[in-house]
């Protein structure tokens, strides 16, 4: 158990988090519960970014952005309950689709890359319970952090690095990069704001 939520099956495990698929009963729907991977829970730094993941998220509602149900401490550590998106990452359809050899059609990378701007914009226009603008940068936009679900709908995931006013843990330009290099903005590269 995880807190109220019981397991049902292991889904990934990041650097970060374990993420798991399970339920809360008595109910029966499934969610998605991430947790602190064991080698970290003691890390302060690791708990804060955790805990500014699940902050975050509970201000950026948009239907391209990985809804947050629920956050907490049990036993273990600390958890973050999200809505499960039955589906893939855009990195492994983009494996998958190379493994084949087949292209993946302009109309649908059109289509993700919308979708991504979307959710974007709606965690850069994201405001906190006082209507301040939280100032939301994700910093992890890549291809693992993209989900495309069966239906076709696309959602950003995984907010752990995301740089918000308010956060609990704050980044040193001049010490640490947070984020994929490849992936980074020329202005996070170059230490501009």
């Amino acid at each position: 158990a995880i807190g109220p939520y019981r397991v049902v099956a292991p889904l990934e495990d990041g650097g970060m988090a374990s993420l798991y698929l399970a339920h809360r009963p008595p109910a029966r729907d499934i969610v998605a519960v991430k947790v602190i991977r064991t080698r970290l829970r003691d890390d302060s730094a690791m708990v804060r970014m955790f805990q500014d993941e699940a902050r975050t998220l509970t201000h950026v509602r948009h239907p391209n952005v990985v809804r947050v149900l629920d956050s907490g401490e049990y036993e273990h550590g600390r958890y973050l309950a999200m809505e499960y998106l039955h589906g893939c990452s855009l990195a492994r359809l983009r494996d998958e689709l190379e493994r084949r050899e087949l292209p993946l059609p302009a109309d649908v990378v059109a289509h993700i890359g919308v979708e991504v701007a979307e959710a974007l914009h709606a965690a850069h226009g994201a405001l906190d319970a006082d209507g301040k603008a939280l100032g939301i940068v994700h910093r992890d936009v890549s291809p693992q952090n993209v989900m495309i679900s069966e239906n076709g709908n696309v959602k950003l995931i995984d907010f752990g690095v995301a740089k918000a006013h308010g956060r609990l843990e704050v980044t040193n330009a001049r010490t640490m990069v947070k984020g994929k290099l490849r992936y980074m903005a020329p202005e996070q590269v170059s230490g501009k704001p």
